[in-house]
């Protein structure tokens, strides 16, 4: 199943929703229109402070960023009445998240990597900061690995790979340079999808995080005259991309890709399904595949 969750960053008082998935599912006739409406529930929620850009869970507790407000973290035991436990504030803006364990690594812009001690939530120690060239954007983990990207208005823009040979302090190990703006980034088995603002969905080889490499990219569909990717998910062969543009006869559309990348030197489209949401203007998107 796949889930599609709009901007986090709008205006007004934001809330974090948690959401239930009712399993198992039943079987569905190839020809019947399912509504997720049913399967998919909000069991609590709690409001949070204006302009969160990322949300990580790890247990029962999820990790909000809100970019120069900093960090905060919510106890989840019971879903319908989430409680704050705790927060940090920092000069650096924390544009996204990955938890590990006791340890919360952070996407802050210049200031590159932060690493957090959480395991006491109410009191959040930072361990290490590593500055980067490129404005850190996004974090994503996968086998000990820690994989980030960043750009600037300058025009850097890569992708940066992180071992945790020791887990307080992350090593920058490998980088790729890649063309334009980066909007989104995904991980599935040695491989990462990022996605940019030009309508390009990188693949890259990070099996050798030393040494990570472009193994091939897909373009935004062709019926557009201008487009931008919004998100990118990878889930084991296959890569799903949404992406938002401007139609020959100059209406903005948007759009969800999907492609077999098995051999991902030739990715194959297997289908698209058109006007997901309104037009978000270059908004954040996010693509969740379970």
């Amino acid at each position: 199943m796949m889930r599609l969750r709009g901007s986090l960053s709008g205006r007004g008082p934001k809330f974090l929703a948690l959401l239930l998935l009712a399993l198992p599912l039943p079987r569905i006739a190839a020809a019947e229109c399912v509504d997720y409406g049913d399967f998919l529930h909000v069991a609590g929620r709690v409001e949070t402070l204006s302009g969160a850009l990322d949300v990580a869970l790890s247990g029962t507790r999820a990790y909000v960023v809100y970019g120069q407000s900093g960090l905060s973290i919510f106890e989840a035991t019971d879903p319908a009445h989430p409680t704050l436990l705790g927060t940090y504030v920092t000069s650096d803006p924390f544009n996204g998240i990955v938890v590990n364990g006791d340890r919360a690594y952070l996407a802050a812009g210049p200031g590159g990597v932060v690493t957090l001690d959480v395991s006491d939530p109410s009191a959040p120690q930072q361990l290490d900061r590593s500055p980067q060239s490129c404005e850190l954007l996004k974090l994503a983990l996968q086998g000990g690995v820690l994989v980030g990207v960043g750009h600037e208005s300058g025009g850097c823009s890569r992708l940066e790979t992180f071992t945790l040979a020791d887990p307080d302090a992350p090593t920058l190990s490998g980088e790729l340079a890649l063309g334009e703006q980066v909007k989104d980034l995904a991980l599935e088995a040695g491989m990462a999808a990022v996605i940019d603002n030009t309508g390009v969905c990188y693949l890259i080889d990070i099996s050798t995080p030393a040494s990570p490499a472009l193994a091939g990219q897909v373009d935004s569909p062709l019926w557009t005259t201008f487009s931008y990717g919004l998100a990118a998910a990878l889930s084991g062969e296959r890569l799903f991309t949404a992406w938002a543009g401007v139609t020959d006869w100059g209406s903005c559309t948007s759009y969800l890709v999907a492609y077999d990348v098995s051999d991902p030197a030739a990715p194959l489209q297997l289908g698209d399904f058109t006007e997901l949401f309104a037009c978000p203007g270059g908004g954040d998107v996010e693509l969740c595949v379970f």
